[in-house]
This record gives structure tokens, C-alpha cells and sequence, in this order.
């Protein structure tokens, strides 16, 4: 398989494209390559990175293709399953990102209501993590 030779010669599988996707992002978003989102993530690729100016990570994108399921394969729905389990296996929620895309799409867009709540939301995440940042360091030896 292509996806573990590129990983095998050290492909960076958290690298961020010109359009704000890793590679596995575009695994899943690309025709549903379920199969090749596992072999990523079970390679080390990071489930949690943001796309920049938004809050939406891997599991929104996952759940997001649920809206074309009817045409998925026998195979594709049997691998978004394992893709699913995988995620929450890894801390994921399924209902919380259900519950971030139906908060973002009822923001208005046309009055800039979309623009101005997801602002607040990424600096009030961005702010949440280096508060855990800093919680998690040693203690400063002062001498």
C-alpha cells in the first residue's frame, strides 16, 4: 500500500497543505478512505490538530461525512465504523462534535455572527490550552 511505503520513508503524516488539511483530514474528506485514516492515525498521526482559524479537528470532518453514508460501500462503512472507534477509543466524542457543527451553522454568516463567535471560541481554546501548558510544567528552580 502506497500511504505505508510514503510512511515508511518518513513522510510527515501531520503535515498541514495549503488548503488546511493533514493527511489524514484528506484521507477522510477525499472519497472516504477510511482505511488509509487508520493506517495514518496508527502511525502516529496527531487526531487533535485545529485547522488554523477554526475549531474543527479530525472528528468534525469524520462526523461531517456521515451526510453521504448511503453511498458509501459495504467495505467504507465497515472502515468508518473502525475510524469511529478508533477516535473515541482516543478520547473523541462523536455527540460533543455533533453538537460543535449544528452550534457553528446556526451563527449567521451574513452578519458576521459566525466570524465573531469563532473567534471566541478559538481564543478561549487557545487560552484554555496554555493555561494546561503552563499547569503542566515543573516548577522554576529560582537559584
Amino acid at each position: 500500500m502506497k500511504a505505508a511505503l510514503l510512511i515508511e520513508k518518513g513522510i510527515d503524516v501531520n503535515h498541514m497543505d495549503g488548503g488546511w488539511s493533514t493527511p489524514v483530514m484528506l484521507a477522510v474528506s477525499a472519497g472516504g478512505q477510511y482505511n488509509i485514516a487508520l493506517i495514518l492515525l496508527t502511525s502516529g498521526a496527531d487526531h487533535r490538530i485545529y485547522k488554523p482559524k477554526s475549531n474543527t479537528r479530525l472528528i468534525h470532518i469524520v462526523v461531517g461525512q456521515e451526510r453521504i453514508s448511503e453511498a458509501w460501500t459495504p467495505q467504507q462503512k465497515a472502515e468508518y465504523k473502525q475510524l469511529v472507534k478508533w477516535l473515541e477509543d482516543h478520547g473523541e466524542s462523536v455527540v460533543q462534535a455533533k453538537a460543535d457543527i449544528e452550534r457553528w451553522r446556526s451563527w449567521s454568516t451574513t452578519t458576521g455572527e459566525h466570524h465573531r463567535k469563532m473567534d471566541a471560541e478559538i481564543a478561549q481554546r487557545k487560552a484554555r490550552v496554555a493555561r494546561e501548558k503552563r499547569a503542566a510544567e515543573p516548577p522554576k528552580d529560582n537559584d
